[in-house]
């Protein structure tokens, strides 16, 4: 089984948008497993178990929402993981945004609950350094997400800021062959 990357899309996005597109046309689409996720937090992580349990992943990437569910993928089975803008405290960025949403690829209304809140809190760690491996983009310019939180939370590994940028990463493709060396580095044992 060829190894795959996981794409694990933002709050209200999906698998097929820009960024999914993008590492698409750099790995192949054949090795681009993106689900699209539901709102309710436990209900994504489960899709998201399903595919750890299925597929040879060996790359996470993980934007905004789904940079903070691949943090917590780690704490199940660590993978080499780029995180790109990743929300570090998605239960307080979204509470004052409980209601319906539109979903950005497809328009379609979604409702944020309290109850999906409630439940992102529940799934925060910690990254472990001894075990867990992360490549962290960051735009200097986000304007959904403060950038330093999260550069703060994940100082003890690769974090690299873009002076041009905002939340969107639309520089995405400059940063692919940093995720091609950082791909393929050898996994320590630090435990």
């Amino acid at each position: 089984m060829n190894p795959k990357v996981l794409f694990i899309h933002g709050f209200g996005s999906c698998g097929t948008g820009d960024k999914a597109r993008a590492l698409a046309d750099h790995f192949g689409a054949e090795n681009l497993v993106a689900p699209d996720l539901p709102v309710d937090p436990h209900a994504a992580c489960a899709v998201l178990q399903d595919v750890l349990a299925r597929e040879s992943i060996d790359l996470l990437v993980g934007s905004s929402l789904g940079g903070f569910y691949a943090i917590w993928l780690n704490g199940l089975r660590p993978v080499p993981t780029v995180l790109i803008n990743p929300a570090v405290k998605p239960w307080a960025t979204l509470a004052p945004h409980v209601g319906i949403h539109n979903h950005w690829c497809t328009g379609e209304p979604f409702e944020l609950k309290q109850a999906h809140v409630d439940g992102l809190e529940t799934l925060a760690r910690l990254p472990d350094k001894r075990r867990e491996r992360y490549l962290v983009l960051l735009a200097r310019h986000d304007e959904i997400l403060d950038y330093r939180e999260a550069a703060e939370m994940l100082r003890a590994f690769d974090v690299l800021i873009e002076e041009d940028d905002n939340h969107r990463f639309k520089r995405l493709a400059q940063y692919l062959p940093a995720m091609d060396r950082f791909r393929a580095m050898p996994i320590l044992n630090l435990t």
